[in-house]
């Protein structure tokens, strides 16, 4: 190789690296090895170019796997080989899918320098294949492009002389449009007594050894036009043997003008030639009405005619159609302003099809008493394709800044914003124009000048700078951005480009799995706490079975009026009181499942409401909103009056200054997946229920811990804190999810969504 082979190797062991560094040199490569160990080494080097990237598929704080579909982002065509000690045929197989191009087991390193060559060579067939395919492509659209702008008829006949290709100048000479001719035979275009002449010329021409030949030697050519008119033509002829099948192309041009051109050129010819014919310089005489008089040799040569070609003909044919209008103006204004120079820089057009620039100097006199315009054109070609090339190179890359997905922001050294594109002015709320001359303290409030310091400072060392802020759009609204900045020079001038992208969807989704993260801890401790309460409750209720039938059975054997029946009975009370706790901690712990039928919501809700208006006091006011149909759903109704009763209670307690407590029901269709408070909602049909009171509220702290089980902000004594954990438990059982909204001091709302049955189905219970 003509240079070491530069490799970026992802491997922790130090052993490791080396032995694959001494297989590959020992196998005659020449190496030049990136060792790296993280991601963030991982993701640097690849700013760099390398030839191969070998990987091991574990390491202690990142994985091969990862790197893999890292460098087929950043590096695809960089070749990327496994060599690892564990990588079973699954794993491996995975790895080529992704975008692997080998593996190799380190207790098979043997294989190792084969593997590496093989990758090299494939990887320079693929850019050698692109490469190919896109200069066939180039050709092909040279070629298409040639033939379309070609003045000359070009018509392309098959072995049996019907006519198979007829270019747009083939129109303009003929009249015919390309679909009238194609497949017809080529006597369409002949005048008809040159037709079997014509016919036996190709014939001699196909068993000839010649490829190409002008038409015409012998005897004058000539073409037939659509409306019948014949004209003389200049022609040659080529063949091609395409797969066994000769293809004839003829190349014509209708010279009707030029032969008239010939005849005024002898006459004037003498008189011009000791002028014309040796001066390196190109020289045009053109009436009033736009024809040319005379062109020199050496102008003819520079646009690929002779001279004979040209005299005679409209001076404008030989201009760019979107410059004829300006020359012809300039030109009119010579003839206007006699003895007045004027100079202007056009296009013209060689007869090949292509371009020439000229800048032409124009002075209107008078030959033989006729005013005529004398043309000197200098070839200002190379020029012009500079200064074109230039501004195509600005506008590439102003077009690809402009339809870039970041913000791009061009400071100079002092931070004022020279340029931006597209997507800055949308992101901030600025036009390009406000936006110039600003700095980014404008809209960059959070960086402190520290830091700014510090990233310049970084800057001046040549690093790239990355980090993450907030920008301020015009409206003021904030959002986040990751901005990377990097420092360039320009002859003495130093600027900063600095890239920002919009990471808002980015937060949004790293929020939304802390929060997912934390309910799913929160589901696990809710676990653990119900399998302990379940088994408590099993024996607690055991034991409170003793107790009340004992003190049943001494209720039954006191006599009435004796102290001890008076004791028997608050035993039994208070065991009661026991055993409905234990039955609210076993549905807690979801070990007493509900019974689930077609359950009326909208008539549970009103059956239980009737036992919390009783217990209302008077500075609450009940306000129900509940439907007139049944609103069905598949569960159990003395479940739900647990839900409401828990729900009013909570609500009653909280609202210790009084006011109205509401309770409604509706029915909800989602058409999308919809993120509650405490869990998520499909696409379907629900039922819910919400519960909302004027109450002192909760602040975030507290509403992160309502469903624990044994949690209470009631004084001791007047509350289990199984209130909450068992409405969690019923509607979670249910197939529901719980919403709650509240903040301190502004009351709260709980609203329960429970999935929707059909109300048909409530009539077949």
């Amino acid at each position: 190789m003509d240079r070491a082979l530069r490799v970026l190797h992802l491997e922790d062991d130090a052993r490791d690296a080396g032995l694959v560094r001494d297989v590959l040199e020992a196998g005659g490569i020449v190496c030049d090895i990136t060792r790296v160990q993280t991601r963030e080494e991982f993701v640097a080097s690849l700013e760099t170019s390398f030839d191969v990237i070998l990987a091991d598929y574990s390491l202690p704080s990142f994985d091969g796997m990862s790197a893999l579909k890292i460098a087929v982002q950043q590096s695809p065509a960089v070749p990327f080989i496994f060599v690892s000690g564990m990588l079973g045929e699954e794993i491996a197989i995975g790895a080529l899918k992704t975008g692997a191009t080998d593996y190799v087991l380190k207790e098979r390193l043997s294989s190792l320098v084969p593997s590496v060559q093989r990758a090299l060579r494939e990887a320079r067939e693929r850019i050698e294949h692109k490469h190919a395919e896109e200069a066939a492509r180039a050709a092909n659209a040279r070629l298409e492009g040639i033939l379309n702008i070609a003045r000359d008829a070009i018509i392309s006949v098959d072995s049996h002389q019907r006519i198979i290709l007829f270019n747009q100048g083939a129109e303009k000479v003929f009249g015919y449009a390309q679909a009238e001719v194609i497949g017809r035979p080529l006597d369409l275009l002949l005048p008809q007594r040159f037709e079997d002449v014509h016919r036996k010329h190709i014939e001699d021409f196909a068993r000839s050894p010649d490829t190409a030949r002008i038409m015409g030697q012998r005897r004058e050519v000539s073409g037939r036009r659509k409306d019948g008119g014949v004209f003389p033509a200049d022609a040659s002829i080529s063949k091609l043997d395409l797969g066994g099948k000769l293809v004839f192309t003829v190349i014509l041009r209708d010279v009707t003008e030029q032969k008239r051109a010939e005849e005024a050129l002898r006459q004037s010819e003498e008189q011009w030639r000791a002028a014309y014919s040796s001066n390196p310089t190109m020289y045009f005489i053109v009436d009033a009405l736009g024809t040319m008089l005379s062109v020199n040799e050496f102008g003819a040569e520079q646009l690929g005619y002779s001279a004979s070609e040209l005299i005679g003909q409209p001076v404008l044919n030989i201009f760019q159609e979107a410059d004829r209008k300006r020359v012809q103006g300039n030109a009119e204004s010579c003839f206007q302003n006699p003895g007045r120079r004027m100079r202007w820089e056009a296009r013209k057009i060689r007869k090949d099809g292509t371009i020439l620039w000229v800048r032409e100097t124009a002075n209107a006199v008078l030959l033989k008493n006729q005013p005529v315009l004398l043309i000197v054109c200098e070839d200002i070609t190379e020029q012009r394709h500079a200064e074109e090339a230039l501004r195509a190179s600005e506008e590439r890359f102003r077009t690809f800044v402009d339809h870039a997905s970041d913000a791009f922001m061009l400071h100079n050294k002092d931070g004022t914003i020279l340029d931006v594109n597209r997507q800055t002015c949308e992101s901030l709320g600025y036009n390009r124009d406000e936006l110039i001359g600003m700095t980014s303290l404008d809209f960059d409030p959070d960086v402190s000048p520290a830091m700014r310091q510090d990233i310049r400072s970084r800057l001046d060392a040549g690093k790239t700078i990355s980090f993450e802020t907030r920008h301020r759009r015009k409206d003021g609204t904030m959002f986040p951005v990751e901005v990377r900045v990097r420092a360039f020079r320009d002859g003495d001038r130093s600027f900063f480009i600095s890239l920002s992208r919009d990471i808002t969807e980015r937060k949004r989704a790293e929020a939304e799995r802390t929060k997912l993260e934390e309910r799913l801890r929160q589901a696990e401790k809710m676990e653990a706490i119900g399998r302990l309460a379940s088994g408590v409750a099993h024996d607690f209720n055991n034991v409170l079975g003793g107790i009340i039938a004992y003190g049943e059975m001494l209720f039954d054997e006191a006599p009435d009026g004796a102290p001890r029946k008076r004791y028997a009975q608050n035993v039994l009370t208070a065991a009661t009181r026991g055993h409905d706790l234990v039955d609210q901690i076993l549905t807690f712990s979801r070990s007493q499942r509900g019974k689930h039928r077609p359950t009326d919501v909208c008539r549970a809700v009103v059956e239980t409401l009737e036992f919390v208006r009783s217990s209302l006091p008077d500075s609450i006011t009940l306000h129900p909103t509940i439907p007139d149909e049944p609103l069905v759903v598949m569960g159990d109704t003395t479940q739900l009056h647990q839900i409401v009763m828990n729900l009013c209670s909570n609500s009653i307690h909280a609202m210790q200054e009084g006011g109205p407590l509401r309770v409604a029901i509706t029915s909800v269709d989602l058409h999308a997946v919809r993120a509650l408070s405490h869990g998520t909602l499909r696409p379907g049909g629900y039922v819910r229920l919400s519960v909302a009171d004027g109450g002192s509220g909760m602040d975030e702290a507290t509403l992160a811990r309502i469903f624990e089980p044994f949690f209470t902000t009631k004084e001791v004594g007047r509350g289990t804190g199984l209130g909450l954990s068992l409405v969690d438990a019923i509607v979670g059982d249910f197939g529901g999810v719980i919403d709650v909204k509240s903040a301190p001091g502004g009351g709260s709302t709980f609203s329960i969504y429970l999935p929707m049955a059909d109300a048909r189905s409530l009539l077949a219970t």
